[in-house]
């Protein structure tokens, strides 16, 4: 059911504006990671068309399936962007933000899109080091600088890296943040 409201939104999207761009998404299917993506096709004399791709990510990904919880779990990220694709291992990651139905995926160099919400990434990713610290975060232990006060009152996380911005932790969270960075995962990444 999520898979095909996540089609339509796409079909949605690529209705509106005249020079769509195509749009791609992961899916689990059957125990196979398959990235769908979706280009508005201009057909004379025609309603509106669509093509739809897909392709199995599985083995570049790491897929296997968690015989305890029965998810679908990922070693590295399925990226598409510009019509290549790039897969991001957990290391890479520095912190991963909501964006509507997509994330945000916060690396030293670049940001990325990835259409997944943040409660699917931590399924897909159960790796130790991805800590929920608030509503709209997820953090990468391992890059965590310091957590301290910010501004407002809150208590923020900065990372080791300078381009990475420092994110609020939600107040219901400190003290499970503050445990999980002081439990010794976090490392300078130059370690």
């Amino acid at each position: 059911m999520k898979t095909r409201e996540k089609v339509r939104g796409i079909l949605d999207e690529l209705s509106t504006p005249p020079e769509s761009h195509p749009r791609s998404m992961v899916i689990d299917f059957l125990g196979r990671v398959l990235m769908i993506s979706l280009s508005r096709l201009t057909v004379p004399d025609s309603a509106m068309a669509w093509a739809v791709s897909f392709m199995d990510l599985s083995e570049q990904t790491g897929a296997c399936t968690n015989p305890q919880s029965g998810h679908l779990e990922l070693k590295k990220m399925p990226i598409y962007e510009k019509g290549q694709f790039h897969f991001l291992s957990a290391d890479q990651v520095y912190l991963i933000e909501a964006d509507g139905n997509y994330c945000r995926i916060h690396t030293p160099l670049k940001k990325f899109h990835l259409l997944m919400s943040l409660k699917a990434v931590l399924q897909r990713f159960p790796s130790s080091d991805f800590f929920r610290v608030h509503k709209s975060f997820i953090v990468n232990l391992r890059h965590v600088k310091a957590l301290g006060p910010g501004g407002d009152s809150r208590t923020v996380l900065s990372f080791y890296e300078p381009a990475i911005p420092a994110v609020p932790v939600s107040r219901r969270l400190v003290s499970a943040v503050k445990k999980a960075v002081s439990s010794g995962r976090t490392v300078h990444p130059a370690d």
